[in-house]
């Protein structure tokens, strides 16, 4: 990501030439993210003087005094003159940003699930945080905190608002910083805990019950036989879906009772249809 700092204004700005200021960056919990920062002035890319430190950090909102959620002093040079840039990449995996996203304040980190199951004392609401899966749980249950029973896996923010800032200090103790600027951290959605969905079957009816294919494709849909017409259905139970070709088309015909005269493609009368004792037809569905 390509970010400007105007040393005018010591604020972040849309770039070089337009030194419009940023308004806020966005970065995502645990991802990997490289800052390629230039600092101009006057519309100019600047290159500081040899030896110039850097630290770029993330804190709560106004907690001047409080902890990093996120820090680095690690920069790379790149380039001289109009085409220096001094790039960077925080890490967004830190164990104070992810408290900072849970929604609620964790009480504890407990080492794996025996851990967090050998705890007492923890009342209603309480959050844990669990290293080895980098979970959080809250208790449901403090009667039952040695078992799955007693704890639900907690809630966590969409985003976190972060206070940001750039600092750099130049040979001879020569102190600047950045401008305090808006940097909103989002939850990830992929977890590596989740497992996979599962699949809904074919419903044409949109009903809550999966409809049972038969596992043939008929060629045909009359003329008996292999066709679909051909298939017995006395002994068939209706609801059943039937797969055949009609006019180089895929279409799925399902067996119903009725009466109805045939009429193709959509009514089809099995071979062995008979209104009184197998009133069973096929029913274009799809």
């Amino acid at each position: 990501m390509r970010t400007f700092l105007d040393l005018d204004s010591s604020q972040f700005i849309i770039s070089a030439g337009n030194r419009s200021p940023v308004s806020a960056f966005a970065g995502k919990r645990a991802d990997s993210k490289t800052f390629d920062n230039a600092f101009s002035q006057s519309g100019v890319i600047k290159e500081l003087p040899a030896g110039t430190t850097f630290r770029f950090s993330l804190k709560k909102p106004a907690d001047f005094q409080g902890g990093y959620l996120v820090t680095t002093t690690d920069f790379a040079k790149t380039g001289t003159g109009v085409s220096t840039l001094y790039s960077f990449s925080p890490n967004f995996n830190t164990w104070e940003l992810n408290d900072f996203l849970v929604d609620g304040v964790v009480d504890v980190p407990v080492a794996n699930q025996a851990a967090r199951y050998a705890l007492t004392g923890k009342v209603l609401g309480t959050i844990v945080r669990q290293t080895d899966t980098v979970q959080y749980w809250t208790v449901k249950d403090p009667a039952q905190l040695g078992n799955a029973a007693g704890w639900v896996l907690s809630n966590m923010k969409v985003q976190a608002l972060c206070d940001a800032e750039l600092e750099w200090l130049e040979p001879g103790d020569k102190r600047s910083s950045s401008a305090t600027v808006a940097f909103y951290v989002a939850s990830d959605i992929n977890r590596g805990t989740e497992g996979l969905p599962s699949n809904v079957a074919i419903n044409f009816y949109n009903k809550e019950e999966s409809l049972a294919l038969f596992p043939a494709l008929y060629p045909a849909l009359t003329g008996g036989g292999t066709a679909l017409d051909g298939l017995i259905t006395s002994t068939v139970s209706v609801g059943r879906v039937g797969m055949a070709v009609y006019s180089g088309q895929l279409g799925f015909w399902q067996l119903q009772t009725g009466t109805t005269a045939e009429s193709i493609p959509g009514i089809i009368h099995p071979d062995d249809h008979h209104p009184v004792t197998n009133p069973k037809i096929w029913i274009q569905v799809l």
